[in-house]
């Protein structure tokens, strides 16, 4: 995958609602697709990035898995996983801004983009 296909390193920055770490899905429990689906409640298009797990552990990070109970319509997310090291409270540290560099170079694959179902690209 060459320099220009990849994310830009802020797709990996948490957010002030990563409490837990940086939410992820398991690819043995879901698609891209299904994952863009539970994303595109938004209102903008979404992409969907592979990683391997061993990438991120040789990079420090650990994956701890988080699954989300079926709620208000919208199915459950057995797979989903968080990276706890990447939180809310750490996301503005240099070991954060250096993992968030690490994982755009560790892409493997990118799918997308989704768009939320009222949408019709042009």
């Amino acid at each position: 995958m060459g320099e220009d296909d990849l994310p830009l390193a802020a797709a990996f920055a948490p957010n002030r609602r990563n409490n837990d770490g940086l939410s992820m899905f398991r690819r043995c429990f879901h698609t891209p697709k299904s994952v863009a689906d539970f994303r595109t409640r938004a209102k903008s298009e979404a992409w969907v990035v592979s990683l391997r797990a061993q990438d991120l552990f040789d990079l420090g990070l650990s994956i701890q898995p988080d699954p989300i109970p079926a709620a208000d319509g919208v199915a459950a997310q057995p797979g989903h996983a968080v990276i706890p090291e990447m939180n809310a409270a750490k996301r503005k540290t240099s070991d954060v801004e250096q993992w968030k560099e690490r994982l755009r170079r560790a892409v493997t694959r990118v799918d997308g983009p989704f768009f939320p179902p009222e949408h019709t690209p042009e």
